[in-house]
């Protein structure tokens, strides 16, 4: 019986509080929409900012990318590969390491894919990798990508986490590789510039624009790489098949098709932009009325590219709330006759119906273990049986029984029988379905139901709980009591005419399980069938 206090309130208060509701309510909504428009269009111009950082960003280290591979040092090592060349080499990648402070690595790779000078940052300790520890890249994708390349051309690697040794660093450090090909004074190509990008930093500028609201930046696969705690983002990195386009598949579908939009979808609204730091990098030379100070190759305009999206469902229901605190509160002083009225059925009524409910309560339940009695099994069974039989449905009875517990009340004392009752209910009912009901039928005996179950099913979980009890000794207040039960399992029939048929069955299989040495399951069907 549902005793509920405020469903009862509301059955006098909300006919007489709907005229007052109305008039309050066409103000609540208006002012929900205004709020909503104020915040789409704050939305709009943060999602704009964080475009132009992402992309002025870009520019900064492509600028130092060029910078390095058409620098006066570089080619002086093309031209002439001696120890002094290359030490005047590493140390200006030192420098500049150094003092730019986010770039992991700085490494120039030749032809073959040898690297052949290396700066590590080393946590803002740039150390140069001697000769003998650089290795061999030919395989990496960054490298075959970048050698294709023509003369101040761009290859810029997805954002992903940085690995060591093929495992995900930890902590995470978020990684985006620029390269270019070089080329010596005679115009030959002569292998590629690498720098390793800490992207934390672009990160952190975009989480400072957007602030700790719902926006949330995917790469172009759909998974989380801001914005989100730190067990939903990098999916990609650990094989997770969790992801925007799993969670919202129609949203990210329309959102392919589009680089800005917004749309509605069930209960939230979605506002979005497209990211394209290496398309919007040229555009900060167009705006600065420079010539292109790098080229994008075709395959890189749609490989680089992120979805910033803002997401008004958790802002909206703040906004709701608070917005209907405010509300209610203009009503208090038209609804307080009908608060004082409706407050005072409701407790009546709920009174009685607890006085109802406990009544039921004593009358159906064990008062040792909590569980359902005799009675209460009784009855449902039989209603269960029925219905079994009427639709043709399983129907399944397990009967338990605590081996030796004579023994315990004898060694132990009755109270600590108490303690070993409550915990085989414990466990038994931990282990059956929701539909299933479980009693204790008397003394250290105790009676499963289970509808819509078969001998199968029935088995596996007596056997579940059989296991459960003999490999959990009880810690008692007298000391550890082991215990083991006897279970026995009955099933349905087409020629049973009564309930007592399966319970009789199942009080002989449960014998038999005694006889049989006890702590094991037996099944008892019936021969007709």
């Amino acid at each position: 019986m549902n005793c509920n206090f405020w469903p009862r309130f509301l059955k006098i208060f909300i006919p007489m509080a709907i005229l007052v509701g109305m008039v309050i309510g066409s103000f609540f909504f208006q002012s929900l929409r205004t709020e909503r428009d104020t915040s789409s269009l704050k939305d709009q111009a943060l999602l704009e900012q964080a475009r132009w950082v992402a992309a002025h960003l870009f520019h900064q280290k492509i600028t130092d990318l060029m910078v390095l591979a058409e620098g006066e040092s570089l080619q002086r090592y093309l031209h002439d590969d001696n120890n002094g060349s290359w030490a005047y080499l590493a140390r200006e990648f030192e420098t500049f390491s150094k003092h730019k402070l986010n770039y992991d690595q700085i490494r120039f790779i030749d032809l073959e894919g040898n690297e052949t000078v290396r700066v590590n940052f080393n946590s803002g300790s740039p150390v140069i990798v001697p000769r003998e520890a650089l290795q061999n890249k030919f395989h990496r994708y960054y490298f075959s990508e970048s050698i294709k390349l023509g003369k101040r051309e761009i290859f810029v690697s997805p954002l992903d986490l940085n690995m060591e040794q093929k495992r995900v660093e930890i902590p995470f450090k978020p990684m985006i590789r620029f390269s270019t090909p070089v080329f010596d004074g005679d115009g030959n190509k002569r292998g590629v510039l690498i720098i390793n990008y800490a992207a934390q930093e672009l990160l952190d500028h975009l989480q400072e624009i957007v602030g700790s609201g719902d926006i949330t930046m995917l790469n172009k696969d759909g998974y989380l790489i801001l914005g989100a705690s730190e067990k939903k983002m990098w999916g990609f990195m650990f094989g997770r098949k969790a992801s925007f386009p799993a969670e919202y598949p129609m949203v990210w579908s329309m959102m392919a098709l589009q680089q800005n939009g917004s749309f509605d979808h069930k209960k939230s609204s979605f506002l979005f932009t497209t990211l394209n730091p290496l398309v919007d990098a040229q555009s900060v030379d167009t705006r600065e009325g420079i010539s292109n100070t790098f080229l994008l190759p075709s395959a890189q305009d749609d490989n680089i590219y992120w979805k910033l999206i803002s997401s008004s469902h958790s802002r909206d229901s703040v906004v709701f709330h608070n917005k209907a605190v405010f509300y209610t509160a203009l009503c208090i002083p038209l609804l307080l006759v009908v608060i004082v009225i409706a407050l005072n059925y409701a407790k009546l009524s709920v009174q009685k119906c607890r006085v109802l409910c406990e009544f039921e309560k004593l009358a159906n339940t064990d008062a040792l273990t909590g569980v359902a009695n005799r009675h209460r099994f009784v009855v449902e069974s039989e209603a269960e049986f029925s219905r079994a039989k009427r639709y043709g449905r399983g129907l399944a009875v397990i009967m338990l029984d605590a081996d030796h517990f004579k023994k315990v009340n004898d060694t132990f004392g009755h109270a600590v029988g108490d303690e070993v009752l409550q915990w085989l209910a414990d466990i038994c009912q931990g282990a059956v379905r929701e539909q299933d009901l479980l009693a204790r039928y008397g003394g250290e005996e105790f009676i499963i139901l289970l509808p819509e179950s078969d001998l199968d099913g029935a088995c596996r979980l007596a056997e579940r709980v059989r296991v459960l009890v003999a490999s959990s000794p009880l810690q008692t207040s007298a000391g550890e009591v082991a215990i083991t039960v006897s279970v026995g399992v009955s099933m349905i029939s087409r020629e049973d005419d009564c309930f007592s048929n399966l319970l009789t069955r199942a009080d002989h299989a449960m014998y038999d399980a005694k006889l049989q040495g006890r702590n094991r399951v037996c099944v008892k069907e019936d021969k007709s069938r």
